[in-house]
């Protein structure tokens, strides 16, 4: 997840350096799939501990704040495509 958020802070526009970074496998195009892995790879973590809400919280704290840095960092036009095309981002969006 580190090297995702590395790779999508590489699109911020604010930061000089980064117009000279633009690349397309840093769009949200070639990110969004790695991304969805990791939401997919949460969920499922979350859901195998259904009946253990002291583990639920735990992946919550532990993994819950970058998993959604990672998924907030996402255009709100992007944001809504990703909503229809994958249920995981769905759930995230809803939760948020």
């Amino acid at each position: 997840m580190w090297t995702l958020q590395t790779r999508m802070a590489s699109q911020n526009p604010t930061l000089f350096m980064n117009i000279y970074r633009a690349s397309e496998s840093t769009s949200v195009k070639s990110l969004f799939p790695e991304i969805e892995q990791c939401l997919t790879a949460y969920y499922g973590l979350q859901d195998d501990c259904e009946g253990h809400p002291e583990w639920q919280r735990k992946i919550e704290e532990e993994l819950g704040g970058s998993l959604s840095y990672l998924a907030m960092q996402m255009d709100e036009i992007s944001r809504d495509e990703a909503c229809e095309k994958s249920v995981a981002f769905h759930r995230f969006d809803m939760e948020k």
